[in-house]
């Protein structure tokens, strides 16, 4: 990886794209277990949550994306159309990436993302598409060494800081 700016990113999140389960994980084997975006009320006001496995919506934010969403911060938004692309898109995040003079970043999956392993079936953690185990599929080609994945799955308890440090950041 080449280094321009002097600065790689240890915090960062990456949002999935609204469709980005919906897209790709089979309706009829999975129904309303696919991580979807589902509209609320919240203080009498309608807002998008992500809900996964059938449970109840997320209380959080559709998006943690406080960074890019301006003054007042920390502010978050509360529709799926308020979500900035740059917080999904990956051709979108590098710009921002260089705009910001920033060499790559480590990249925090937001909900829904990460693991899947809390519902105790195998079967799901396993079923799911890649979005859910990287920022986005088939961002090697485009992105190279810019990003470094730390979604973790379940037995890996490896330092994700010290790998990073020892080989660069990359996009798994």
């Amino acid at each position: 990886m080449e280094i321009k700016y002097g600065l790689i990113s240890a915090d960062s999140h990456a949002a999935f794209d609204r469709d980005d389960f919906t897209r790709r994980m089979s309706a009829g084997k999975w129904q309303n277990r696919i991580p979807r975006v589902v509209e609320v009320e919240d203080n009498g006001r309608r807002v998008h949550r992500w809900t996964v496995y059938d449970g109840r919506p997320y209380q959080e934010s559709v998006c943690n994306c406080p960074a890019l969403m301006g003054d007042p911060f920390p502010s978050y938004p509360e529709r799926w159309e308020e979500v900035p692309r740059t917080a999904y898109d990956p051709r979108e995040r590098l710009k921002a990436l260089d705009s910001d003079r920033v060499d790559a970043e480590v990249l925090f999956p937001n909900p829904p993302g990460g693991n899947y392993f809390e519902f105790g079936d195998a079967a799901f953690d396993a079923g799911m598409p890649e979005p859910a185990r990287h920022f986005r599929p088939g961002t090697r080609q485009l992105l190279g060494d810019r990003f470094a994945d730390a979604a973790r799955r379940p037995g890996d308890e490896r330092d994700l800081a010290a790998q990073v440090a020892k080989r660069g950041p990359h996009v798994s």
